[in-house]
């Protein structure tokens, strides 16, 4: 026959700070499960962002700026222009003559006058040849008022660029997460 001791309470409710140990590395691992879900949530929730926020930076680099500049402003213009032409006038007319002349005429007898009439039409066909050669001095002011319109679009300017760059890096950054 075999003898069996008695049993103390202690070994048979367990020891409790093996129990509590217990229960705290539940807790831990609760609470490590529960960290890692929330991390992986921000996760999925930033690489959404990122993707969204690359799409908007692909859509902005396809898209350009529309404004008006309005302009009023006055222009001084100082200009000195040459000019320089050489033209033909041609001159076809008929210069009619009546007139009476008064001849003076010394004779052994005396001096004497005597009235001639000239009476003639003289035909004149003749090209003359005329040349200008002028500088004319110009000092004004112009009153300049317009709205000049303006149309950019973003891959035209060096804004592009670093859009380019930017949706580079979100790229990596979403592939990375």
């Amino acid at each position: 026959m075999q003898y069996d001791a008695p049993r103390s309470r202690r070994s048979q409710s367990g020891n409790p700070l093996l129990t509590v140990l217990a229960l705290l590395m539940i807790l831990s691992l609760g609470t490590h499960v529960f960290t890692i879900l929330s991390l992986n949530r921000a996760r999925l929730a930033a690489r959404a962002e990122l993707a969204a926020l690359a799409r908007q930076v692909e859509t902005l680099r396809g898209s350009g700026v529309s404004f008006t500049v309005p302009v009023n402003q006055t222009v001084p213009i100082n200009a000195r222009v040459p000019i320089a032409k050489r033209f033909n006038v041609p001159v076809d007319t008929v210069v009619a003559i009546n007139d009476s002349v008064t001849v003076p005429i010394d004779t052994p007898f005396g001096s004497t006058s005597f009235s001639l009439p000239v009476r003639a039409n003289i035909p004149i066909r003749v090209t003359v040849p005329v040349t200008i050669e002028e500088t004319l001095d110009i000092a004004t002011s112009v009153q300049v008022a317009v709205d000049v319109p303006i149309n950019l679009t973003i891959a035209e300017t060096n804004i592009d660029q670093y859009l380019d760059d930017l949706l580079r890096r979100l790229t990596a950054l979403t592939d990375d997460l």
